[in-house]
């Protein structure tokens, strides 16, 4: 006899779910992503343990592009310091581990 595989049909079913038959825990990820994307993250994740890392790893890649972008155009290091609200000793680590990776221009 053969074992019955869910998984064989788990898309079809997926694609027919509706906003109220989803669980009240992801209510909110619903509601933030809408229903087509919240099919796909479980079609894709589920069962996955997901980390999204806090907003200040996203804040801090930006700034620092910004930050050697600057640096790239020719500003002091302590203008840019006041610019992004970093010090300028942190400015000259930025620029120094951008260059480390081939990314920054010497000024």
């Amino acid at each position: 006899m053969e074992a019955f595989d869910y998984r064989v049909n788990q898309n079809q079913y997926i694609a027919s779910l509706k906003e109220e038959e989803v669980p009240e825990e992801y209510k909110l990820l619903l509601q933030t992503v809408g229903l087509d994307a919240f099919k796909k993250l479980i079609i894709l994740f589920g069962g996955v343990t997901l980390y999204i890392n806090t907003p200040k790893t996203f804040v801090r890649t930006v700034r620092d592009k910004k930050v050697v972008d600057d640096y790239e155009k020719g500003l002091s290091y302590s203008e840019i310091a006041v610019k992004h609200n970093i010090t300028d000793r942190w400015v000259r680590e930025i620029v120094k581990k951008t260059k480390g990776r081939g990314i920054a221009n010497d000024n």
